[in-house]
């Protein structure tokens, strides 16, 4: 296996002694919520834009979504009244942001970059949160490790699982309010075998990938189940060093609108499909795998 090269990146001394907290991985798992939760954590800088998509359009890993043509369009919306746009790239974190995301297209130092501008002299932890990090595989999290090296912060990746079926059911209803599926119902066979459906309730791939890669202890598992009781913030945040606080109920949220029931005999069906996963996670977590995901 080669050695990732990152002889190019530059030391940001402004990021010396932080912890930065990487979300990867679930998809459909509460990753906004979680990101707005750690944006009023006191001691906590995450990047303006929740989803930085830096390491898989780096690394291209298999059902990668290409990021390009979405921030091209924001900066794009920016220019539209240049005089504004001279404005507001001056006063508004999220088009800095969509700017240096334009830079990482062809310079990694653009990366930490962004980190070292929002960091403030209270910022204990710095994070970011782009659930398509989670099949980055054992090469990609390399990189990532490798990567991070490079700064003398500590990294915390952090993973949030859910029931695996509840996760992929709720992929299939967002695919069909973004208008990429008819009647999930009855389609979700062939939409599950599009490259980049299934890939996200590999939760068994993933973890293998993380742990050959990162000393034990590094890498922080959630569960979705487990959120809203505060118990599992508690822990994000003791990760990141800073003080937990209790997420404010009116935290928002981004659920998926299309709200189908899923029929039992699909339930069924995804069950069986999934059951390597479910025996996977019972053998890692044993009793801290949550009720909800029992038969």
């Amino acid at each position: 296996m080669s050695t990732p090269d990152v002889s190019a990146l530059r030391h940001r001394s402004e990021l010396d002694g932080r912890t930065f907290l990487l979300g990867l991985g679930g998809m459909k798992c509460a990753s906004s919520w979680v990101y707005h939760y750690l944006e009023q954590v006191p001691g906590v800088t995450v990047s303006p834009i929740k989803e930085l998509h830096f390491f898989n359009a780096r690394l291209r890993p298999p059902g990668h979504v290409p990021f390009t043509p979405m921030i091209l369009g924001v900066v794009r919306d920016y220019l539209q009244d240049p005089a504004e746009a001279a404005r507001q790239i001056r006063v508004n974190p999220h088009f800095q942001a969509s700017v240096d995301c334009l830079r990482m297209l062809h310079d990694d130092n653009a990366y930490f970059d962004l980190f070292a501008r929002v960091c403030t002299p209270d910022t204990r932890a710095l994070g970011e949160i782009t659930p398509q990090y989670g099949v980055l595989g054992e090469d990609g999290f390399r990189f990532v490790r490798a990567f991070f090296g490079t700064q003398r912060m500590r990294l915390r990746p952090f993973v949030v699982l859910r029931d695996p079926v509840a996760r992929l059911w709720s992929h299939l209803r967002h695919l069909q309010q973004a208008g990429e599926a008819g009647d999930i119902v009855s389609q979700w066979p062939e939409l599950i075998r599009q490259r980049g459906v299934i890939e996200r309730s590999d939760y068994w791939k993933m973890i293998e990938a993380l742990d050959a890669v990162f000393p034990d202890g590094d890498v922080l598992y959630l569960f979705y189940e487990d959120l809203f009781s505060g118990a599992a913030l508690a822990r994000l945040c003791e990760a990141g060093g800073v003080a937990y606080v209790p997420p404010p109920d009116d935290l928002r949220r981004n659920e998926t609108a299309v709200q189908i029931p899923l029929p039992d005999p699909v339930r069924a069906q995804l069950r069986r499909l999934l059951a390597p996963q479910y025996g996977f996670c019972r053998d890692r977590f044993g009793a801290d795998l949550p009720d909800a995901w029992a038969v």
